[in-house]
C-alpha cells in the first residue's frame, strides 16, 4: 500500500507476535508506515480514510456493526471475507493457485 500510494500514511495493526515482528522488520526503514501492537477494534475507525482487512467472517461482522451509523465511514477493502449484510460496491476475483475475492465497500457510492 505504501508503495502504491506514496503520499499515504499507513498504520498496521497486529496482535500476534510473529506477524508483528515480521511486519516491523519489513517496514523499519519507512517513516510513513507504523505497525501497532494493538487491538484494531480499540480504535476509532472514523480516523481512517481506508481500511484494508484480511479478517475472519466474525471480525468483518464486527467491523460492519462499528461502521453502521458513522457519518463518514472509511472505504473498506476486504480480502476473502465479506461483511455479512453490507452490499459491496465492487467485487474482484483474483485467480492464482486459488481464487480469492476482494470486496470493496464505499459508503460514498450509495445512491
Amino acid at each position: 500500500l505504501a508503495n502504491t500510494f506514496p503520499l499515504a500514511e499507513v498504520t498496521g495493526f497486529e496482535i500476534s507476535p510473529w506477524p508483528l515482528a515480521f511486519s516491523r522488520i519489513m517496514t523499519m526503514f519507512s517513516s510513513r508506515i507504523t505497525i501497532l501492537s494493538e487491538d484494531f477494534f480499540s480504535r476509532d475507525l472514523g480516523e481512517y480514510d481506508v481500511l484494508v482487512c484480511y479478517l475472519s467472517h466474525q471480525h468483518m461482522a464486527k467491523i460492519e456493526e462499528r461502521l453502521d451509523g458513522m457519518k463518514k465511514p472509511p472505504l473498506v477493502i476486504s480480502c476473502a471475507f465479506p461483511m455479512p449484510n453490507a452490499k459491496p460496491t465492487e467485487v474482484v476475483a483474483i485467480k492464482q493457485i486459488v481464487s480469492i475475492k476482494i470486496y470493496a465497500y464505499n459508503s460514498q457510492a450509495k445512491g
